[in-house]
């Protein structure tokens, strides 16, 4: 729990000021909210499916279980990733391609 709260601590901060960067002052509490609207939710999706696929998959042995679990968490984490290149700010892709 403490390496997970040292690497919480490193990268949530640093990514709700970079997500809060380009936001007007007038709208910061509304996207404040938004921003942590989505990660409860996500969190809340997120502790729901892997135990829920763990729990599926527990029939066929525990390894099994395991390895579901674990390849649901690679696959969702890819998909993150993937979105977030996708998504990125317009400048930050010309700068890239120059």
């Amino acid at each position: 729990m403490s390496i997970l709260g040292v690497g919480m601590g490193m990268v949530m901060s640093s990514a709700q000021t970079l997500a809060m960067a380009d936001v007007p002052a007038a709208a910061g509490g509304i996207a404040g909210g938004i921003l942590q609207t989505g990660q409860r939710v996500g969190s809340a999706v997120g502790m729901a499916m892997i135990p829920g696929i763990w729990f599926a998959t527990f029939g066929l042995g525990p390894a099994v279980a395991h390895a579901w679990a674990y390849a649901a968490i690679g696959g969702f984490s890819l998909l993150a990733l993937l979105v977030a290149l996708a998504i990125r700010p317009v400048s930050a892709q010309q700068t890239t391609q120059r």
